[in-house]
């Protein structure tokens, strides 16, 4: 049985420590309920956070576990709760900046690209101005970091939602976050919404998540990243032959060779979403890996399709 109360009835999670329960492969509720059985995604399942709302302080953080958003509200208004114990989650402004046109979030050991889109290293620093783009411009250029070796590395890929959270400062906005040479707006992840047409962005000048059309470039940035792993998330790395085009005039197997971080298990359960799976799984558990092939229908529309392997997700996508 669910109850609400006010922000000042009982010890919360912070915005970071709850945004770590939103699984971005579900919707409606935004939550593994094997889990967390009563969390109801019709029921207005908003969750107070102990975070205060940095430019207003008479708000506070809430996360809504129907659509997996964060907003602020009244601190009077009456929200769920959800307590949690433990060392707390979120290190802000533990940023590593060695000089080569690289920083490295020493928290979660993920490498982030200094400069954004549009923006140049020149050895000493980012020159140029940064630029917006659509969803599948941001993909195409993440692409080119990796085919160009990029400061030295070709594993370069667009953020997901959690990794640019991860960034983020709650106690601080426009920017929300410490980290250098970030523009107070919003940047792209590389997850998709609850439909093929839409993709998450992080508003950089509150801290928001927002989900938009991916073929929105008003005002959209780009920063990439590499390495590390997100703390709230467990992470597949996928290998598959790309790009994969949305201009298929027939069905085309794919085969996706699908390895990870902590807590991933090659022999966990494979859901490859809208594909099917027409071969496999293949596991090699001494090296640590699964290999399937599915199939990629004929005109499948352009966009991120997730795939999980246990609890683990990953994408892959359509241009």
């Amino acid at each position: 049985m669910s109850s609400f109360y006010d922000i000042n009835s009982k010890s919360r999670g912070t915005a970071h420590e709850l945004l770590t329960l939103v699984d971005n492969g579900r919707y409606d509720p935004t939550i593994n309920i094997d889990y967390f059985p009563d969390t109801d995604g019709y029921d207005q399942p908003s969750y107070w956070t102990s975070t205060p709302y940095a430019s207003n302080d008479t708000n506070a953080w809430i996360v809504a576990f129907t659509s997996g958003e964060l907003w602020w509200e009244g601190k009077s208004t009456r929200w769920r709760i959800r307590a949690v114990r433990g060392t707390p989650y979120g290190a802000y402004d533990n940023f590593i900046i060695p000089g080569d046109g690289t920083i490295t979030d020493a928290g979660s050991g993920l490498m982030w690209q200094q400069c954004n889109f549009g923006q140049t290293w020149n050895g000493i620093e980012c020159t140029g101005v940064a630029n917006t783009c659509t969803w599948e411009q941001a993909l195409a250029y993440v692409g080119g970091l990796q085919d160009t070796n990029y400061l030295g590395y070709n594993d370069w890929r667009l953020p997901n939602r959690n990794e640019l959270q991860s960034i983020l400062d709650y106690s601080i906005y426009d920017p929300a976050t410490a980290f250098p040479n970030t523009v107070a707006e919003d940047y792209w992840s590389s997850t998709t919404y609850n439909s093929q047409h839409t993709a998450w962005s992080v508003d950089f000048y509150r801290g928001t998540p927002d989900f938009l059309p991916k073929d929105h470039e008003g005002y959209v940035y780009v920063r990439a990243v590499r390495g590390g792993s997100c703390q709230s998330e467990c992470l597949l790395s996928i290998k598959y032959k790309a790009p994969i085009s949305a201009k298929l005039k027939k069905d085309k197997k794919l085969k996706l060779k699908i390895s990870g971080g902590a807590g991933f298990d090659p022999a966990g359960a494979v859901d490859a979403g809208p594909f099917s799976v027409v071969k496999g799984p293949k596991v090699n558990t001494k090296k640590g890996f699964v290999q399937i092939t599915v199939l990629v229908p004929a005109g499948f529309p352009s966009g991120s399709v997730g795939i999980r392997v246990g609890e683990c997700y990953g994408e892959i996508f359509i241009l």
